[in-house]
């Protein structure tokens, strides 16, 4: 029943962080016609203004938004030379802290971020050429993580259910 309950969230969370994988491609093309713009515009007078300051906030927006999907995607890069090779028992352990450990960390991530876009909201920070307001970039980056924990979650569940059951590949 856990296994099932983990495998359905598993798939939602997956078309979830799909939704903001696209966002997060989108913003790969501002960053590549902002990008061209700024290059073009520099030939002929000078570029465009706050052209680095668009480009590393859609950045943070192009990484974070899909850092989700890619773990659950499962296309994240494994290295398994010593780990195959171990008894199932210690692979069970290993897999059972190993995704408690990334799952607590992530989670303080994601709480961290939440308070930094909270702080960063309240002292209305901006940006120094643009004078955009920071917040909504902190809470993108808060929004990925916790999407990221939430598929952490599901993978931990994963492991919790096949320690369960009866055949170690789940």
């Amino acid at each position: 029943m856990l296994k099932q309950f983990a495998l359905k969230l598993d798939r939602a969370l997956l078309a979830a962080c799909g939704v903001f994988a696209k966002l997060g491609s989108l913003f790969l093309m501002v960053i590549m016609l902002v990008t061209v713009c700024d290059v073009v515009l520099r030939r002929f007078r000078s570029g465009v203004p706050g052209a680095v300051e668009i480009v590393e906030y859609a950045m943070a927006l192009v990484a974070f938004l899909s850092i989700g999907y890619i773990q659950a995607s499962k296309r994240n890069i494994t290295t398994a030379l010593l780990y195959d090779r171990l008894p199932a028992p210690c692979r069970a352990f290993i897999d059972v802290v190993g995704s408690l450990a990334v799952l607590a960390l992530y989670g303080a991530l994601t709480y961290a971020t939440v308070l930094q876009t909270a702080y960063l909201f309240r002292v209305k920070e901006t940006s120094s050429v643009l004078g955009i307001p920071k917040y909504p970039f902190v809470g993108a980056t808060a929004l990925g993580f916790g999407l990221l924990s939430a598929v952490l979650l599901a993978d931990f569940l994963v492991v919790l259910a096949k320690l369960g059951s009866k055949d170690d590949r789940g």
